[in-house]
């Protein structure tokens, strides 16, 4: 007679099976996340060379964003569901992708965000409901016709994005020198070919503005704990290390406040960041984040956010 598996023996083999199955998920899942890591670095490598390329060009930064339409001499873009005249709206990606083509459109979208952060470009034909296309030709901005407006959520709440410019550096909305030097990131609400905008403008940051290109934060992963599409919700393509006035409680996670502005915690905990230099280094949240010189670590952070790497208080004075 064929002697089968006693229940005690098979009841061990389902055990040790489940003893495996929980040793392995979690290296699995380290894997899985290593892995969206290194994908979400390779994509800011490519952000970082077209940079170079726009340097190398323009021999300055591309610069944060621009109210579109309040620029003398350039046109307001058209908008399908919602105006646009006096849109702001970010520069600085479609500055690096006509370095790259629309083809290298993907390198913009962190594969560890939801499949709504990304951004999705259109023939000028095609225009689904929602949102805002340019419609006018090259006028320095960098967007084609047909591309869509990457803008503030309340303007334009179908477009997301999943990395961030280091707009005004450590010290806020603002320039120490005042509102005729582009402040201490790396461009932030600019006008045309250097010249300030009536709201706020800031020239362009010269190449040679910074001062150690191996030491200053260009873009991270975006703070995606946003709750996107609230009224009233700051910019989603810039990172700020100080902003907190207009953090908010997370709706689904009592106690726990969202970050507006700060580089995400999407990996690991911690973010990817481009350096000037063009190389990528992985932070932690609170690492980034922490730019109080009297905090261990918070000086040489601090320096890593401004164009001349000295240390500064935000525009409030405080951290």
């Amino acid at each position: 007679m064929k002697r089968g598996f006693t229940l005690v023996e098979l009841l061990v083999v389902i055990l040790i099976i489940a003893i495996l199955i929980a040793l392995l998920l979690p290296a699995l899942s380290r894997a899985r996340a290593l892995a969206t890591q290194i994908a979400c670095a390779s994509n800011l490598r490519q952000q970082g060379l077209a940079m170079q390329e726009y340097l190398n060009v323009w021999n300055f930064y591309p610069g944060d964003d621009q109210m579109q339409g309040l620029v003398t001499g350039q046109p307001s873009p058209t908008g399908n569901g919602s105006g646009a005249t006096g849109l702001f709206c970010a520069i600085w990606p479609a500055r690096l992708l006509s370095m790259m083509g629309p083809g290298g459109v993907g390198a913009f979208y962190c594969p560890a965000e939801p499949l709504n952060m990304q951004w999705m470009l259109y023939a000028p034909t095609f225009t689904p409901s929602g949102g805002c296309y340019y419609a006018y030709g090259a006028t320095g901005w960098g967007y084609a016709n047909g591309w869509s407006l990457l803008t503030i959520p309340y303007n334009n709440p179908v477009v997301a994005f999943s990395y961030g410019y280091n707009d005004w550096g450590t010290y806020g909305s603002g320039s120490p020198a005042g509102n005729n030097t582009p402040g201490l990131g790396l461009g932030a609400d600019i006008g045309p070919s250097g010249i300030p905008g009536p709201f706020g403008g800031f020239p362009q940051l010269s190449a040679g503005r910074v001062v150690d290109p191996s030491e200053m934060i260009a873009i991270t992963d975006r703070v995606s704990d946003a709750a996107l599409g609230v009224p009233g919700y700051p910019f989603i393509y810039n990172v700020d290390p100080t902003i907190t006035s207009m953090d908010l409680p997370q709706t689904n996670v009592p106690g726990v406040v969202q970050h507006a502005e700060w580089p995400a915690a999407v990996h690991n905990n911690g973010s990817n960041a481009l350096f000037c230099d063009g190389h990528v280094s992985w932070y932690s949240q609170a690492a980034l984040t922490t730019i109080n010189p009297a905090l261990p670590g918070g000086a040489d952070m601090n320096r890593m956010w401004n164009n001349d790497h000295q240390v500064h208080t935000d525009s409030a004075g405080g951290y």
